[in-house]
This record gives structure tokens, sequence and C-alpha cells, in this order.
């Protein structure tokens, strides 16, 4: 595996000194200002990363949508609706209900419109066309769900997630590794937000290259909900209990972790590509490892509205 870490290092090596290049070129022309970042009349908060996934951008556009919602505000949520089977500008919430399928959506934005009944939601390539579409149904303040890349929407506060990505020696861009921008790019974050922790690396890391504000933050399972009848249980239950873990995350191993530090016997572990769209054979084939392992199947609240499109 080392060895093969190091050829697909070397390999792809020219390929990622020309994205590397191409992101210099495109963050100039932004920069300079020869390229608009367009503004709307609400204030955007943007939530976003240097990554290709799995650094919780979603649970923090969520507690921002939660603390808006306290605040009286009347919140949007955009998105690219990545992985959805639609184009164009799609409206998934009007604040009322919901109006399109989980495959016109895309997962997060339809996990949104599920969790937060009042909030529009919308889904469209260019994040300016979505905003304007929210502000049209009465969105008077805006999140815009991994944004950070996409300079042609002005936001007001750019939020950053981070991993481990600010902890190693070297980040490495696409496709040599998962680095959708360089770490200087984090210069203009408005707030840092790391879910390592490794606490004291990434502070030395995040204070070279920015001098926005760094706190730390975890995502932290608080209860199993049964999908099918409603029923909240605690998390201790799991301990002891024998289950098998369904996953289509950046980051399984993370999943897996927090399982086992639950004190849960994990069976088996099936770990499909982020966003991934389940087949009924291949739910088959979990419920039959489920119950030659006499294990119940634990998924996340994201894979659960994937898994109801089947």
């Amino acid at each position: 595996y080392a060895t093969w870490t190091i050829m697909r290092k070397i390999f792809f090596a020219p390929l990622g000194w020309l994205y590397g290049g191409v992101i210099a070129v495109r963050n100039w022309i932004y920069d300079s200002g020869m390229a608009p970042s367009h503004t709307v009349s609400v204030p955007v908060i943007g939530i976003g990363n240097i990554t290709t996934g799995g650094s919780g951008k979603t649970p923090c556009a969520r507690l921002a949508l939660e603390i808006l919602l306290d605040a009286g505000r009347h919140p949007a949520l955009i998105s690219r609706g990545y992985g959805r089977k639609s184009k164009g500008t799609v409206i998934v919430s009007d604040g009322k209900s919901i109006l399109v399928s989980v495959q016109d959506s895309g997962d997060e934005p339809m996990l949104v419109a599920q969790r937060f009944p009042g909030v529009i939601v919308f889904v469209a390539e260019r994040r300016i066309d979505a905003a304007r579409a929210a502000m049209s149904h009465g969105a008077d303040c805006i999140v815009a769900d991994d944004a950070f890349q996409h300079r042609a929407l002005f936001r007001e506060i750019d939020i950053v997630m981070t991993g481990d990505e600010l902890t190693h020696r070297a980040h490495y861009l696409l496709p040599v590794g998962n680095g959708r921008e360089p770490l200087r790019s984090l210069h203009r974050a408005d707030l840092i937000i790391s879910t390592s922790h490794a606490e004291a690396d990434v502070k030395r890391s995040a204070a070279r290259w920015s001098t926005a504000p760094l706190i730390f933050a975890d995502v932290v399972p608080t209860a199993v909900v049964n999908p099918f009848t409603g029923t909240i249980s605690s998390i201790e239950e799991l301990r002891g209990r024998s289950v098998v873990l369904l996953t289509g995350i950046a980051h399984p191993d993370r999943v897996s972790a927090s399982l086992k530090k639950l004190g849960a016997v994990i069976a088996s572990v099936h770990a499909f590509a982020d966003h991934h769209w389940y087949s009924s054979d291949e739910l088959r084939d979990v419920a039959a490892a489920a119950a030659s392992a006499k294990a119940i199947v634990i998924t996340t609240e994201k894979h659960w509205v994937r898994l109801s499109a089947v």
C-alpha cells in the first residue's frame, strides 16, 4: 500500500501541478476584480472546505440554520445538489412542503428540507441563481453550502471546515491527494472550524496561512433513530450490540471509530463512495450480512435519505 501511494503521487504529480496552476489563475482573476463576485440584497453565509469532503460541512450548515431560525430569521439553504439527477435551478422546499424527490435534490439538500420544514431550499449549478430564486420566495438570509470555491457569489462570511489536512506536512492537490485548493487559500476564510484532535499542529499551521479565528469542534452522535417507527433511543443502547455498518461518505472510518467508542461490536462494514445511490441488490447483501451476524444495520441520517429512494 505504501509503495502504491508513493507511485501514485509520482505518476499524478504533473496533473496536480496543472490543477494547482489552474486554481491559482482562477483565484487571481477573482482577487484582481477581473471576474465579478455577484452580490444579493440579503446576507450570505458560505460554508465550505478545501478538500473533497468529509470535513463536517453539512452539520455546520444545519447548526447555522438552527441559529438563524432561533433568531427569528427566514433562512434559505442553497446548494449545487451534488449527485442529483436533475439540471438547472430546482426548488426542493418552499418552506412549507417538499416539492421534489431526493434524486432531483441530492441527499444533503433533502436532509435539510426534511429536518427544517420552515427553511427554503434551492439547488442550482450557479449559486447566484439559487440565491436569487430563494430571495423571491421570501428568504431574508442565505446559507450557501459547499461554496468556498464558488466565488461568483459574494458572501459576508466564509466559514471553512477542515479536518486533518492542517496536520500534514504536505497537502496534495487533486488528483494526487484530496485537496481542492492549496492551504494558502485559507487567507480568504473569515472563520476556520477544525474537527481534528491534533490541536497544536492545527493551530500552528492555521496561523501560517490565515488570520481568521480558529475554533475546534467535533461531530458527535446523540441518538439512535428507527426510521420506520420514528422511535428515538439512547445512544448508550449501542453498547455491546452487534452492528452492520452501511456508509457512503468520504471517511467511513470515522463512523466506525465512533461506533467502537460507543461500545458497539462491528460485524461488518459495507462502504460505498460518497453520495452513492444504492441498488436493491446492494441492500439485500447488507440485510443478509446483518441476518447472518444477528446484528442491526446502522447508517447515518444522510444515508437514510438516499435509501428511501430505493
